[in-house]
C-alpha cells in the first residue's frame, strides 16, 4: 500500500462521508489492517472527492496540444449552443414581441436607475474628501 500516516495541512482536508471507528493512538499495523478489511480504498474511490482529485491530477498532466484540443472543442460547443440559444430566443420574441418590449423596457430603467446610484455614490464619495 503506497498510503503512509503524516501531518495534513488543515486546509487541504476534503471531508467525506466515510467514518472509521478506531481507537486514538492506534498503530499503523493495525490501521492498515482496519482499513483493508473495512475496504476503505474503495469507498473513497466512490466519492465525489474522489473523482473531483482525479479530474484535477488528470488535467495537470495534459500536454500543450491537449489543453490546445479542449479549448478549441469547448469553444465549438459554445457556438452551437449559442446558435441554438439565440434560435430559441427569436423564436420566443416573434411569438411574444410586445411583452419583451416592455420588459426590455423595464430593464433599461433598473439599468439607469442603477447607474445613476453608482455615479451620486461617486460624488459623495469626493465629497466627503476620502
Amino acid at each position: 500500500n503506497s498510503s503512509y500516516r503524516m501531518t495534513a495541512n488543515f486546509k487541504k482536508i476534503r471531508l467525506t462521508d466515510i467514518v472509521l471507528d478506531i481507537a486514538r493512538g492506534i498503530s499503523t499495523a493495525e490501521l492498515t489492517e482496519v482499513v483493508q478489511r473495512e475496504k476503505l480504498v474503495e469507498q473513497f474511490q466512490s466519492t465525489e472527492a474522489s473523482k473531483k482529485f482525479q479530474k484535477e491530477e488528470a488535467t495537470k498532466n495534459l500536454s500543450d496540444f491537449d489543453r490546445f484540443k479542449i479549448r478549441t472543442y469547448s469553444l465549438q460547443r459554445n457556438a452551437l449552443v449559442r446558435a441554438e440559444f439565440n434560435k430559441l430566443r427569436d423564436q420566443d420574441k416573434k411569438s411574444n414581441e410586445e411583452n419583451y418590449t416592455k420588459m426590455d423596457r423595464a430593464v433599461r430603467i433598473r439599468q439607469r436607475a442603477l447607474r445613476l446610484r453608482k455615479e451620486s455614490k461617486k460624488a459623495r464619495h469626493f465629497k466627503k474628501g476620502i
